[in-house]
């Protein structure tokens, strides 16, 4: 059974603070598709939400401008919400900049040193299969303390 839960257990559950989740909200990293909305009602997000706003989060405290880390994410949100991306990568290039997402170590690594070539100077990784497991693990123990 899927658990939604409110901004507010969010903030709680993530260490995170309002106006950094207020700020991805105003960006769209969210989608609600199919919940309620309107005055009164309270807004619910999902464990792939609160993945995502983690990783938005890491990857800004990293260095990456948010406006970069917003296009990474929103791009690969797919692959993301279905949970077969393992890393996230976003690399300054000549006129911007270059991201990745992928599933594995090798093909983590072939950024670093694209078949034969020289790689980005600067490469931030954000580790969104480690992520993902670690908010699962502190929603499942919120939810299991708020049974109790």
């Amino acid at each position: 059974m899927a658990h939604f839960f409110r901004l507010s257990e969010l903030e709680k559950v993530l260490g995170i603070s309002r106006d950094s989740v207020r700020g991805w909200l105003q960006r769209g990293l969210f989608r609600y598709e199919g919940r309620e909305r309107g005055p009164g009602v309270d807004k619910l997000y999902s464990s792939q939400d609160a993945t995502l706003l983690v990783v938005a989060t890491r990857m800004v405290q990293a260095g990456v401008e948010p406006r970069v880390a917003w296009t990474a994410i929103y791009d690969s949100r797919k692959h993301l919400d279905d949970g077969s991306v393992q890393y996230l990568a976003v690399a300054p290039a000549e006129y911007g900049f270059e991201y990745w997402a992928v599933s594995d170590v090798a093909s983590l690594l072939r950024i670093f040193e694209p078949y034969g070539r020289r790689g980005p100077d600067v490469i931030t990784v954000v580790a969104v299969g480690l992520i993902r497991a670690e908010v699962e693990r502190r929603l499942r123990e919120y939810l299991e303390d708020d049974a109790k």
